[in-house]
């Protein structure tokens, strides 16, 4: 467009344009009051972009489109499929290295516990994400403890590798960092030794463990919060 104006810039047309659609250009009446250009797919009403839009305007053109995984073969593509069933999915997510971000929110030692962790790929995208109401701890140093085992459960079923684990309890999480795949290990905090054994047994060589500060954690801090404050049952769900 000209500078200021509503009418085409030939000029440019001519230069950046193939010839053949330069009258098809032409053809567009643009707006009087001038707006930012917005991004717009044809082959739908809203005008915006969607693979089943590119599957039906291809099947409308007699083209073949394949229904099944493009990356297994072995079942019809979907959301649930790419993300649970699919085998090669799988073995890229598990060879991926990811981080979890763990907390517990604690009371008292006679109130339920909430607990509460999310994974993140290495480009800090969440991923998956976990949480629950658990029956009462002594302090809130168990309570750390019990959020990370529960973590570190459910990574290791779903068979994640290369996985680092983070939290904001210095006791768990600096004990952990400087003590683990050590031959010679320092006792931890006696009223998690039991959690430290378990957390030690169930780690994967591939397992690494990091203090962060709290700031750092907010979001875990908030799932773990929720859950105990509605009392939820274990709820693990896929971050979309």
């Amino acid at each position: 467009m000209l500078a200021k104006s509503n009418t085409w810039d030939d000029r440019k047309l001519h230069q950046l344009i193939h010839p053949e659609d330069i009258h098809l250009i032409k053809k567009i009446r643009p707006n009087l009051v001038q707006s930012p250009d917005t991004p717009t797919w044809i082959y739908t009403k809203d005008g915006h972009y969607s693979v089943k839009s590119v599957a039906e305007t291809l099947a409308h053109r007699h083209l073949r489109v394949s229904q099944e995984c493009l990356f297994c073969g072995e079942a019809r593509e979907s959301v649930s499929h790419i993300f649970f069933q699919c085998r090669v999915a799988k073995e890229i997510w598990e060879l991926s290295p990811v981080h979890i971000v763990a907390d517990a929110s604690w009371i008292n030692q006679d109130s339920k516990i909430g607990v509460g962790w999310m994974l993140h790929d290495s480009l800090g995208r969440y991923i998956l994400q976990g949480s629950a109401s658990l029956e009462p701890t002594q302090s809130v140093l168990e309570a750390e403890a019990l959020a990370l085992r529960e973590a570190l459960i459910h990574l290791k079923r779903l068979n994640y590798q290369n996985v680092t684990f983070c939290g904001d309890s210095y006791s768990l999480y600096g004990y952990l960092e400087g003590n683990m795949h050590k031959k010679l290990q320092i006792r931890g905090p006696s009223e998690i030794q039991a959690y430290l054994q378990d957390i030690s047994k169930l780690a994967h060589v591939s397992y690494q463990f990091r203090f962060i500060n709290r700031a750092a954690n907010v979001l875990a801090d908030t799932l773990a919060r929720e859950a105990r404050i509605n009392d939820s049952p274990y709820v693990i769900s896929w971050v979309l």
